[in-house]
């Protein structure tokens, strides 16, 4: 979707990524498209759910990048775009990944993000930040601000919703037997990575191992 012609300069934009030094790029595309501020950036995920719904430092735009940190108890960019559109319509999210976007593209859509883009490509980067400022959105598959926070408030979540595309990965070869090792070699990431993803994928599922958590997402997936 085009942008806006008339969309005022007066924007309040906020970051969210887990590399200081990407956030400075990040802040220096955004601040040299003159459509406003931004008002903060964090790399502490949890800080930015607060914000951004809270009522005094809400954006209007929020980037997120979609590969935070290998923390067992981080969220995933994919849980910070649920839970803030869970809780307000105001804050358009433009999700940003270093990966291949089919990667996360589904997930942010279902989340309740307004589009997503790469960050290695900054002159895609500048027309879909400012198409998203301006109330666009950024890709087919995406919904405006209003249409996702009734949708994601309103829907009951399947663990196909729940789950981020590597929590689902990691899962199906925990179904396969594989450990936590084996595993990462598959996904080619490091074995910290993996129980970062099984202990999130435990506290969404609501149980106490990695076998219960595949037992669920298996049957989900067979559904």
């Amino acid at each position: 979707m085009p942008a806006n012609d008339g969309c005022v300069p007066s924007i309040r934009f906020a970051i969210l990524d887990n590399d200081p030094i990407t956030i400075i790029g990040l802040t220096e595309i955004v601040e040299s498209l003159r459509m406003g501020t931004v008002i903060w950036t964090q790399t502490d995920a949890n800080e930015a759910v607060r914000l951004a719904t809270g009522a005094d430092m809400k954006p209007d735009v929020l980037l997120v990048d979609m590969s935070l940190g290998e923390s067992r108890n981080a969220l995933s960019g994919t849980d910070v775009c649920r839970r803030v559109r869970e809780r307000t319509d105001a804050v358009a999210i433009l999700a940003v990944t270093s990966f291949p976007l089919h990667i996360y593209e589904r997930e942010a859509a279902i989340a309740g993000a307004q589009g997503i883009v790469s960050k290695a490509d900054r002159d895609t980067l500048r027309s879909a930040i400012r198409t998203v400022a301006c109330g666009g959105t950024w890709g087919e598959r995406f919904e405006g601000t209003i249409t996702a926070h009734v949708r994601v408030k309103n829907h009951p979540r399947s663990p196909r919703q729940l789950l981020s595309m590597r929590e689902q990965e990691a899962l199906d070869l925990k179904a396969q037997g594989l450990t936590n090792k084996q595993i990462a070699q598959r996904l080619e990431c490091k074995e910290p990575t993996v129980n970062s993803l099984m202990a999130r994928a435990k506290a969404k599922l609501h149980v106490r191992t990695a076998a219960e958590a595949a037992a669920v997402w298996t049957g989900e997936r067979a559904a």
